[in-house]
């Protein structure tokens, strides 16, 4: 099944945050932008090594040393014909806005999972910059961390996060509170014990 799910992503989407099934093509409009930031490379990596899917593994890791850099993540603007539309489409994002929570789930616990098992820094690196680039949303007066921030400025959505504090339940935000502390307590003791090991 997973190598089925695989090359029907490499051969229609590669490099794109996912594929859809019934078109066979790829997408990339979504919680990570306009961009194609290889969501589905990236959350498939530690699967592909674990199954020893060992040439799929060396293709992804390529993708993501040389074509991951969330710099790029954009969001396009889209204006609908009325309000709900405007809001169903996020257009009221600036370009480069996210979902901080997305974001952290699949990116930064992607690469954290897969630098737990190979070591490789490369994967350490990466999801240092992503967590670093997240930073901003967690500046806030309440603690719980805002819904989006802007990749290209590192600058929160403050307005437009109010909006959605107001739509989402804080189930959500501790949720990814507790993620957060998850993963950073993961990355500390992979970097502890590697630091031990010499």
């Amino acid at each position: 099944m997973m190598q089925h799910a695989w090359d029907g992503y490499e051969k229609y989407a590669w490099g794109k945050n996912e594929v859809r099934p019934v078109s066979l093509r790829g997408h990339s409009a979504s919680i990570f932008g306009s961009s194609s930031m290889g969501a589905s490379i990236v959350d498939a990596l530690d699967t592909l090594y674990i199954m020893g899917m060992s040439e799929e593994y060396q293709r992804a890791r390529q993708w993501v040393e040389e074509n991951l850099d969330v710099n790029k993540m954009v969001r396009r603007r889209h204006i609908g014909k009325n309000l709900a539309q405007t809001l169903s489409s996020w257009s009221l994002l600036q370009s480069g806005d996210i979902s901080v929570f997305e974001t952290n789930i699949r990116y930064v616990g992607g690469l954290l999972s897969i630098y737990a098992l190979t070591g490789d820094d490369l994967f350490r690196e990466k999801a240092l910059h992503v967590a670093e680039k997240l930073t901003p949303a967690f500046k806030t007066p309440t603690g719980i961390p805002y819904a989006l921030v802007n990749m290209r400025t590192g600058v929160s959505s403050a307005s437009f996060n109010y909006l959605l504090s107001k739509l989402f339940k804080k189930e959500k935000a501790e949720s990814l509170m507790l993620k957060s502390i998850l993963l950073l307590f993961k990355t500390f003791v992979c970097l502890y014990l590697k630091k031990l090991s010499g």
